[in-house]
């Protein structure tokens, strides 16, 4: 469990705000006797250049101002200071040592000197140096809590633990018992493989604090990390007992059962997390990503997963990311109806998230929903004008519906926002050339598909469909063979491309080549694609076996519907080409 403690900032994290702030040259008592009164007046007029330069952005006109500073007082603390932020931000940290160091010991109780300084040992490994400024500043500020855990900090990274301790104890005596102190000491004593004294500490919070449940949480989760089971679920259970509804706790006793193979347990711990409307809803969905991949024969986890979705809808009914994650899970398991209604819900809270619209064309197209596609896809384009996947099943969907003229508008305005995709970029050229084919611009079609054939030579959904074009078009044959081919060495037994293979060799007139790839494809099929039965029965008309010809243009009417003229051949007993 990750407890969430008072945060202390190191120096680093407010560095950029402090390089910002206008800084006045501190006076001395050896500079006032040192420094001339026109040499300091010179030195001020420079210094507040510098200061007007820094505020207006033009940092090398301020570096410039501040190193005629330094050329008249040498030794100044805030222009040194100056100076060692921006050596700092250029990364030329040799130069931000020494001006941090001169500025650190001309001022040391100052707290932006000391922190840059010690910072900026710490950048360069310097731990013992580093840690003795902060000693010193320590010494100088005995209130400042947050230095004192820096110090701390840099300590470990020596690493001396024992002296870190003496730290932490000296804290502790002025601040008492507290939460970060005692989680830094057991976080020594860890490293230190000394558990008895890291339990001594978190008992010692429990102590200063009987009633937080909290912090019974804590000492199960250190059992728990050094494998004392019983003792962690005990604890656990007294943090229960105090507060019911604490949210660690069952996050923690969720992940304990999940490791002990208790599942019900588990999920029923899941269960009262995901049903609190005050947990963080993304923690809830993140964690449901995690069941995606559970096995869907098992159906005790299936309903439980289920359950957790709907206590999720239930604490966040009007979270767009709820109805998304529940359509995903219904996507997965094929409700197909359903999950599009879930997708629809999330897009009506929030119409933002182009993921949700992409999975609802998805469906579309699993369903074969050619209608609600183009509309869906429409609507997407409007939302997300540059993303080329919505055109292309726009373009899909339209060829679908025989309408190849919106099709090839939507697919090469698409085709525009593909960059670096090669295989979208093939998808589109393919589409095109399926729409152009429509349109009877055979020229415009052969074009696309060799251009999609140029990115992607293996692609067989191009090589089947552009060989098979050719074919009925009795056009370019050799090379409809070739590619048709190669479609069938890519994907073997696939009824479709084996039919187009035959009826290119039928095409070549080698009906009995073409007989024997039809009786592949019939094979694979089954005998159930009236088209395939009504190609065989053509071919056998050919080799001269009419009445078995009849008897397959028979069988394709009876497995539904094949070609314009089929009716024609069954009634004339005839090849009609």
């Amino acid at each position: 469990m990750t407890v969430k403690t008072k945060i202390f900032f190191c120096c680093l994290a407010f560095l950029p705000m402090i390089s910002c702030n206008v800084f006045k040259p501190k006076k001395t008592a050896q500079s006032e006797v040192n420094l001339p009164e026109n040499k300091r007046l010179e030195f001020d007029k420079y210094f507040l250049d510098a200061n007007k330069e820094k505020i207006l952005g033009n940092s090398d006109d301020a570096i410039r101002l501040l190193k005629k500073c330094i050329t008249i007082w040498p030794q100044n603390a805030a222009a040194n200071y100056e100076l060692a932020m921006y050596s700092f931000k250029k990364n030329d940290f040799a130069n931000a040592i020494s001006q941090a160091k001169i500025a650190f010991e001309a001022d040391p109780s100052n707290g932006y000197y000391a922190q840059l300084y010690a910072e900026l040992l710490k950048i360069n490994k310097q731990y013992d140096k580093s840690s003795k400024v902060y000693e010193r500043l320590v010494t100088a500020n005995p209130e400042r809590t947050d230095w004192y855990l820096n110090w701390v900090n840099l300590l470990l990274l020596k690493p001396d633990y024992n002296k870190a301790l003496k730290v932490l104890d000296n804290l502790e005596l002025q601040m008492g018992v507290s939460e970060e102190i005692v989680l830094k000491k057991e976080q020594i004593y860890l490293r230190q493989n000394k558990f008895s004294s890291a339990k001594n500490e978190v008992e010692k919070l429990i102590k200063s604090d009987p009633n937080n449940a909290r912090y019974y949480t804590i000492l199960g989760d250190l059992y728990k990390a050094n494998n004392k089971n019983d003792e962690a679920l005990a604890a656990y259970k007294k943090s229960l007992e105090i507060n019911p509804n604490e949210i660690s706790t069952h996050f923690e006793l969720a992940d304990y059962y999940r490791d002990s193979g208790e599942k019900q347990k588990y999920f029923d711990e899941l269960h009262i997390l995901f049903s609190n409307p005050e947990i963080d809803i993304d923690t809830k969905i993140n964690w449901l990503i995690t069941f995606y991949g559970v096995d869907e024969k098992d159906k005790d986890a299936q309903l439980n997963i289920k359950q957790l979705v709907e206590a999720v809808l239930t604490a966040h009914p009007k979270e767009a990311k709820t109805h998304a994650v529940k359509g995903d899970f219904l996507f997965r398991d094929k409700q197909y109806s359903e999950a599009r209604e879930s997708y629809l819900k999330a897009i009506e809270l929030d119409k933002s998230k182009y993921l949700i619209w992409n999975q609802l064309l998805v469906i579309d197209s699993q369903i074969n929903d050619w209608v609600k596609m183009a509309e869906d896809a429409e609507k997407t384009i409007e939302l997300f004008p540059n993303e080329p996947a919505p055109y292309l099943l726009f373009g899909m969907a339209k060829l679908q519906q025989k309408n190849p003229k919106e099709a090839i508008q939507k697919l090469t305005k698409g085709f525009e926002y593909v960059l670096d995709n090669k295989a979208l970029k093939s998808q589109f050229l393919a589409n095109l050339g399926d729409a152009y084919y429509q349109e009877k611009n055979n020229p415009k079609s052969d074009s696309c598909y060799d251009r999609a054939l140029d990115i992607n030579p293996n692609d067989v959904y191009i090589l089947n469909n552009y060989s098979y074009y050719l074919s009925l078009r009795n056009d370019k044959l050799d090379k409809a063979e070739n590619m048709s081919r190669k479609s069938n060495e890519l994907e073997p037994d696939n009824a479709s491309y084996l039919d187009t293979y035959a009826w290119i060799l039928y095409a070549q007139k080698k009906y009995s080549d073409a007989k024997i790839y039809m009786e592949k494809a019939l094979a694979v099929d089954g005998n159930k694609n009236p088209v395939l039965l009504e190609h065989y029965g053509d071919i056998l008309y050919k080799l001269d076996m009419k009445e078995n010809a009849f008897e397959y243009w028979q069988k394709a009417k009876t497995a539904g519907k094949g070609s314009d003229f089929l009716e024609q051949k069954i009634v004339e007993k005839k090849l009609i080409e």
